[in-house]
């Protein structure tokens, strides 16, 4: 568990400084966390059910849908 807090106090201070430069939306860091933390361990849910590496996936869309949750715009297609 002390992993998992570590990760998550870390994550929070970089949210917060996403928040200070006007990048990361305001609001709970806390709360933006999980929403992030929520989707990627249901990608890897999905990827491990359908037996899919999840390099397969479109991992740039990935990339945007994360960001939209932290409000973050959206990366240049590469």
């Amino acid at each position: 568990m002390a992993l998992v807090e570590d990760y998550q106090a870390e994550f929070a201070t970089i949210l917060r400084a996403g928040q200070r430069t006007g990048v990361v939306w305001d609001g709970d860091p806390a709360v933006l966390g999980a929403l992030s933390f929520g989707a990627l361990v249901g990608l890897t849910k999905l990827a491990r059910a359908s037996g899919v590496g999840i390099d397969a996936f479109d991992l740039l869309m990935v990339e945007r849908a994360v960001g939209a949750v932290l409000g973050m715009p959206a990366p240049e297609p590469r």
